[in-house]
């Protein structure tokens, strides 16, 4: 299931994922702190860890030989000029798994700064575990690369629903408030 998602053309998938975070920000706009948001997006996050744990670690296979660990910062991009351009897509892909999460994190009600840091600092311990728990059953390749991605992923996540929802007020502020 997952191979079909990493096969599809990035432009796309990039689309397809600025759009859905384009309208959850309209739904949490409109029922922002009404219980059925709160609800709706509570459901959709959990949901959503659930589908991240089952994609990164209960639907691999034990692996002898993708085995191992990296703890060097952005060795991806050296591997994807030196080796194999796909280690691109793979950055991608580690970033685009953790944007909606960034996405449900900017729904919370969370104030001030703490709307920020929580999530990011949430999503670095969870990325963290992930890849720990990959290399300690011998899941896959663990990589401080995926971490920074999965991290990044949450932060372009919020910052993409921040300036939607400030795109949104904008106008409004044209439409009804400027007349």
């Amino acid at each position: 299931m997952f191979h079909y998602f990493y096969a599809q053309n990035l432009t796309a998938f990039a689309i397809i994922l600025l759009g859905a975070s384009f309208c959850l920000t309209i739904f949490h706009t409109v029922l922002r702190s009404h219980k059925a948001e709160r609800i709706f997006i509570s459901l959709c996050t959990a949901s959503y860890i659930a589908l991240i744990i089952y994609a990164t670690l209960f639907s691999r296979e034990k692996s002898e030989t993708a085995h191992g660990y990296s703890l060097i910062p952005f060795i991806t991009y050296y591997k994807a000029e030196t080796e194999n351009v796909e280690f691109y897509r793979e950055a991608f892909m580690n970033v685009a798994l953790f944007f909606p999460l960034g996405c449900f994190a900017y729904c919370f009600d969370i104030k001030g700064r703490k709307k920020r840091t929580v999530p990011i600092i949430s999503a670095l311990i969870f990325s963290s575990i992930i890849e720990i728990l990959q290399y300690a059953f011998n899941l896959g390749y663990a990589e401080v690369d995926d971490v920074i991605h999965n991290t990044a992923g949450v932060i372009i996540g919020i910052l993409a629903c921040t300036l939607t929802e400030k795109i949104l007020k904008e106008a409004k502020y044209i439409l009804y408030d400027n007349k």
